[in-house]
């Protein structure tokens, strides 16, 4: 699934898009951050299906799978993972 999103994102793409980490969005907004890199998507909270969160971004409608970023906004889920215990 990543590298569907991955695929997506060309280098213009993700220059228009990349910005330090905010101060603060608003209560509809969220910042998604990828792991291990300095790409955030900053854009409408639209839902979240699949494991994934659906953001609007200048229009353009974005799935990024929860797993692969860290996200900051009122309308964030936690996501949790299953361990296997001993």
């Amino acid at each position: 699934m990543f590298t569907s999103v991955k695929s997506k994102i060309s280098p213009i793409v993700a220059a228009a898009v990349a910005v330090a980490s905010p101060v603060g969005v608003s209560a509809n907004e969220i910042a998604l951050t990828l792991a291990n890199q300095d790409i955030s998507f900053v854009g409408s909270f639209a839902g979240f299906e699949d494991g994934a969160y659906v953001i609007l971004v200048d229009g353009q409608e974005w799935r990024v799978p929860a797993v692969l970023v860290t996200c900051k906004g009122e309308a964030c889920f936690e996501t949790v993972t299953a361990s296997t215990g001993s």
